[in-house]
Formats: structure tokens, sequence, C-alpha cells
């Protein structure tokens, strides 16, 4: 299998790290990367498919998957008759509290453009439907919602990155998966849990400060990411996520180390100021 990537790194949304460790996942599963490479032609051959990239390389296959991304359907609609306007890409515009450029017309999913997810299509739809029939309108904020990438190990992501939270004092506690038990048991230690935290106003980092976001890499990432999401959410000091007592030998178990190290040294690990992508 090869995969063509045109950006520099696999997964470029997501810390650096993240993609260090697919690409070496990859590489033992035997997958040929092409990462920073363009396609400028693909043909069909005798028993599959050609690809040549820009550099004049070619990438045979027998089969040919293209992930492209994806755009809004809103061309057939005449919304414009309506009053709703739409951007260059065709998304419907909406404003914080998901209401159209038509009275009374809300918008929710993926025709806005915002985040892609079934998850946040839900939550729109929810806020943009209680809008609709009420006088006190909710904002979407979408800034506690994670993000799950179903690969193998899994990747998820809330809030901010390490470099993002540079400006606002963020400091990095970070458990890789091999110093996880439950991880080391079920054979699957590729991977990591990363917490960001910030200083609270006028507290500081008190109580290990506030939670800004978190990446998680590891076989039930998609299930860890939903504490360090709650804690966002809520406001929750980071010193909480040590303080509650997690079953062992858990996935989860890794959430609280890491945010244990807000706080208090383990083993051997504390936080440490966040620092720019290099």
């Amino acid at each position: 299998m090869t995969v063509v990537e045109t950006a520099g790194r696999l997964l470029p949304g997501h810390e650096p790290a993240v993609s260090a460790v697919i690409a070496d996942v990859f590489a033992h599963e035997g997958i040929t990367l092409c990462l920073g490479a363009q396609v400028v032609e693909a043909a069909t051959t005798t028993g599959g498919v050609t690809l040549r990239l820009a550099d004049g390389s070619r990438v045979h296959a027998d089969r040919l998957l293209v992930a492209t991304g994806r755009g809004p359907t809103t061309d057939g609609l005449d919304l414009p008759a309506a009053g709703i306007a739409v951007d260059d890409r065709g998304y419907v515009v909406t404003d914080a509290h998901l209401a159209t450029t038509a009275p009374g017309g809300y918008a929710a999913g993926d025709v806005t453009g915002r985040m892609p997810f079934t998850h946040a299509a839900f939550a729109m739809g929810r806020i943009a439907a209680g809008n609709a029939l009420s006088r006190r309108r909710q904002r979407y904020d979408p800034t506690a919602t994670p993000w799950v990438v179903f690969t193998d190990p899994e990747v998820a992501r809330v809030g901010l990155t390490e470099a993002q939270s540079v400006g606002r004092g963020g400091r990095v506690a970070y458990l890789p998966m091999t110093e996880m038990d439950r991880a080391v048991t079920a054979g699957a230690t590729d991977g990591f849990v990363t917490l960001v935290a910030g200083p609270r106003r006028l507290l500081g980092n008190l109580g290990g400060g506030r939670i800004l976001g978190a990446t998680v890499v590891a076989g039930r990432a998609g299930e860890m990411i939903h504490e360090p999401a709650l804690a966002m959410a809520t406001g929750m000091f980071a010193g909480r996520l040590a303080q509650a007592t997690h079953a062992y030998p858990t996935w989860s178990y890794g959430i609280q180390l890491a945010a244990a190290q807000f706080v208090t040294a383990i083993g051997g690990r504390r936080a440490r100021p966040a620092r720019a992508a290099g």
C-alpha cells in the first residue's frame, strides 16, 4: 500500500508528534509514504492504475482511493432566492448563533463549513433549533468539541495544541504509552497522552490551572479524549482530573497520570512550559 499526501507530514492538523507516531506505525506495517507529493496524472493500466507525481516518479497500484475532503452541495437549492447567502465555496453563511442571512433562518452541520463531524452537527442542530424557537439565543462554541481519527492507534484531539497555547502561558504534561500499564498489557504501546493547561484569571496555575487542550494517540484514544473535553467544557481545574479515582489498569488511567503532572512529579515527569512548533 502507498499513501500519497500533498502535505509534508501525515495529519498536519495535529501535533507533529502525532504524525511521527502514525508514520512509524505505517512503516512497520509496510505502508509506503509519499509526503509533500502532488499527483499530476492518473491513468488506468493493465491490472490497475498508475499515478504520475510532480517530481516525475510513478506509483503503481491495483486500486486507487481518492480522499480529498468534502464540499457543500448547495448549488441547486436557489438559496439566494430565500435571502440565504453562501460563501465562495458554497457554504451557508452563519453567525455565532448559527443564524443565516435570512430572517428566522438557521443552518447546522457540514453545510455551514464549521466542524465537519456528525457529533458537531448534532450539537449545532440542537442549538439552531433552540435559537429558532426561543428569544434567548445560544452561541455555538466548538472549543471543547473533540476530533477523532480512526487509525490504529486512534488519534484524538480537543482544544489547543501545544504551539497554540504558547501565547496563553500553556504548560504541557506528557505520558508515553510505554509507561501506561494498560497499553503494555495490550501490547499496544504506540502513542502518548498530552494535556495542555493554562493559568486561570487571578488564580494563575493554582490547582494545575485549567485544561486548554489535549491530544491522545492510543488504542482507545477516541474514548479517552472525552474526559479532557468535559474538563474544558466545565472549566475544571486540571488537578481535579488527577484527584478523581480512575480504575486500574484502564486506558483512562493515563489521563489521571498526565493531569497529575500539573501539580506534582509523576514517574519523574512534570508539566513543562509549552514550546512553539519547531
